[in-house]
């Protein structure tokens, strides 16, 4: 094995052969690549992460390598540490986590679902201690973790753990852990002895394996699960499954390891070559890294923690830039990026196909890219839940899902009353067809107004694209979210513009993945409008693969094949219009994926169902209790009570709600349209006590002292 080659830049450290002014420490070490060189070597576990659990998972990450910069002559806007002049509450959403009108629901609802041994945790905010509460097991192993944000001088914050221990329910919360596809086999154990030959998998294949709970780590988890009741639609719980018990062969969604990591390599224009670097990223860190890199210029606004910064490359803006991965010794800005999204892609699968000389398939492209560029060794850190429209939406917008809006691919909006879904705007293509207007109309609704997105960002820094003198920024978003503001996106497409005839190839691509393809060669080939400044694009077919088979099955290898075809074309329609030398190239995904164990599978459904509450279940482990509130008015002289029955979400009336009353005239009234239920009750009673049920909603219970 190879010896890693480690060091670190000191603030000294000179840009632009002395010209342009100090330079950033390094945040972590990195290793030198040749053409022949593997990314399966050893992983170190120094860096960014890689302290005792509570030490590592209480602080935020860009804390530890966000140091001052400046330039003078370079066309590099360098990022100066901001000082924070305010901030937000921890916790946004009006009717997120359990207050007293929650807490018997909730009691009932948690102890069923733990009592599925393969139930890992259900997390939640107790909105009366005001802290985030992690509970795991079932009876005697019953384990709880209460943790609260705490705001630094200065700016910033980190996580305090009030009661508990982290590790008795996560282990490890490092993130530099497993770093190599060659490790994970090495430390995979298939205790049921299952087999999968029906995607290809042979007797004993070293494919089929899972992390042990001793051996999986959880990286960040304090932050990710914060971030979830942080979000405008936070729900009132979140359960979380052990990272192998989904039912289904491979899978993403929850906070361990695997299915937390993002692919992410860098390279092209402004780009260190030939870097596998270790330090931590997160998948905020695209949007501002790309910015950056563009040599845009800053602005203030919110940054971590909705704290007010200055220097920032979004208006909103929870990443930091991954100056690291970028060649800023030659002063090379890119003048165009690409940034494409493989949905689902695990980072281990891709670095080991794209490095390793025992690669099973030959990713020329990829293996081109990654070698001549700067490729993350754990790839980067994604949301909680690690599903796709959060992930998509954060690369394009370098927030967290709880900043964004976007928190799952399916959530409820308590005001309204409505499910969202904003996965449809990345799997249906009818929808896109059918209904563009629907597609800006749904963008509204779950985005945060304020929230800015790499198009809008680029519009502002670099100034709104002009087809009639071809000045300013001219963005296409293709198969995205996050396309309010681009100048292109995929509902050009199917319009018409530019000119083309692309409802012929629509018909010809019944892929998404190839309707990609089509739109970047659609583009480039109409010389009448400028190469993008900012190119995003995404690819689904991994993450169906990657489901349906498994994270490193022959079928998903089958398809990066494929990805890599797309690739080349997309690169050589930028060779043919001269600008592939000037640009920068990033490849990530949105979460990872990892091989599920049939034998050991969770049953959240069937445990909502029995514990007899009233939930709505969006989807990975969003669940929002149902429930009533009472509102008395009491008149002494005529000896009445009026009950106002609301629904707790958003204060509407609740008609049809049987409330019963102890100790009045009336036994049971039904509550109108107003929500009003009107009782008598005899001079002299002490003290009633009313019982509202409903059929869509938890019973609650009000005591009235007279």
């Amino acid at each position: 094995m190879m010896s890693f080659q480690r060091f670190m830049l000191s603030i000294g450290w000179l840009i632009c052969m002395g010209s342009c002014g100090a330079g950033e420490k390094k945040a972590a070490t990195d290793t030198q690549l040749s053409d022949s060189d593997a990314a399966s070597e050893t992983a170190t576990k120094d860096g960014v992460l890689s302290g005792e659990v509570e030490d590592s998972d209480l602080n935020d990450p860009a804390d530890s390598v966000d140091s001052e910069l400046s330039g003078e002559e370079c066309p590099w806007n360098y990022k100066v540490k901001a000082k924070a002049t305010g901030k937000m509450p921890g916790v946004l959403s009006e009717g997120a986590g359990i207050d007293e009108l929650e807490s018997a629901a909730y009691a009932t609802l948690r102890d069923a679902l733990l009592e599925d041994s393969h139930v890992h945790f259900v997390a939640s905010y107790d909105v009366q201690k005001k802290y985030y509460l992690i509970v795991s097991g079932d009876g005697d192993e019953r384990q709880e973790v209460a943790f609260t944000r705490v705001f630094k001088v200065g700016g910033g914050s980190h996580f305090e753990v009030n009661s508990g221990s982290i590790k008795s329910i996560f282990p490890q919360t490092i993130f530099q852990v497993h770093g190599s596809y060659n490790e994970l086999l090495e430390n995979w154990s298939n205790p049921n002895g299952v087999t999968v030959p029906e995607h290809g998998y042979i007797k004993n294949d070293p494919r089929i394996g899972f992390l042990s709970q001793e051996d999986q780590a959880y990286p960040w988890v304090l932050g990710r699960l914060a971030s979830v009741f942080d979000a405008p639609d936070a729900p009132d719980m979140v359960v979380g499954v052990y990272p192998w018990a989904s039912a289904s062969v491979g899978t993403h969604g929850g906070l361990g390891l695997l299915q937390s990591r993002s692919s992410l390599i860098l390279s092209g224009a402004g780009v260190r070559k030939g870097v596998v670097e270790e330090s931590v990223a997160m998948l905020p860190d695209v949007a501002p890294t790309v910015l950056a890199a563009l040599g845009a210029s800053t602005t203030s606004g919110l940054g971590t923690d909705g704290e007010y910064s200055d220097g920032l490359y979004l208006k909103r803006q929870d990443g930091r830039v991954l100056w690291e991965a970028l060649n800023t010794e030659d002063c090379q800005v890119p003048k165009h990026a690409i940034v494409i999204l493989y949905d689902g892609l695990n980072a281990n699968e891709l670095n080991h196909l794209a490095l390793d000389e025992d690669a099973p398939v030959d990713l020329p492209t990829f293996r081109s890219l990654a070698t001549q560029g700067v490729v993350y060794r754990y790839g980067a850190i994604t949301n909680f839940p690690s599903v796709s429209a959060p992930g998509h939406t954060t690369v394009g917008t370098g927030l967290w899902n709880g900043r964004h809006g976007v928190l799952s691919n399916a959530f409820f909006r308590r005001k309204s009353q409505e499910h969202i879904n904003p996965f449809a705007l990345l799997s249906d293509p009818t929808l896109i067809l059918e209904n563009p207007d629907l597609v800006l109309e749904m963008y509204d609704k779950m985005v945060v107004s304020d929230v800015e997105n790499l198009a809008q960002a680029a519009h502002r820094a670099f100034g709104d694209w002009n087809p009639d003198d071809q000045s300013g920024a001219f963005v296409a978003v293709l198969n995205e979210i996050t396309i309010k503001g681009a100048d292109w996106t995929t509902l050009d497409f199917v319009a018409g513009t530019p000119p083309g005839n692309p409802m012929a190839a629509i018909a010809e691509y019944k892929l998404l993945d190839d309707l990609a393809v089509t739109q970047v060669e659609t583009l480039l080939s109409d010389e009448t409008v400028p190469v993008p400044k900012i190119l995003q694009l995404s690819f689904l077919t991994t993450d169906g693969v990657g489901e349906s088979a498994g994270p490193h099955s022959n079928e998903l290898r089958d398809t990066l094949v494929e990805m890599d075809v797309r690739l080349k074309a997309i690169l050589d329609a930028y060779e043919a219009r001269g600008a592939l030398e000037n640009t920068l190239i990033v490849l990530t995904s949105d979460h990872g994926m990892e091989l599920q164990d049939p034998s050991r599978n969770a049953n959240v459904g069937a445990q909502v169902t029995s514990s007899g509450m009233k939930v709505l279940n969006s989807g990975s482990g969003m669940l929002y209790l149902r429930t009533l509130e009472l509102v008395k008015s009491v008149d002494t002289e005529l000896v009445s009570v009026e009950i106002r029955v609301k629904n707790h979400d958003n204060n509407d009336p609740v008609s049809n709600s049987e409330v019963i009353c102890e100790g009045c005239v009336e036994d049971s009234v039904l509550s109108n349209e107003e929500g009003l239920a009107v009782f008598t009750y005899e001079e002299g009673a002490d003290s009633l006590t009313f019982t509202a049920t409903h059929t869509e909603f938890n019973p609650q219970v009000f005591n009235l002292a007279l």
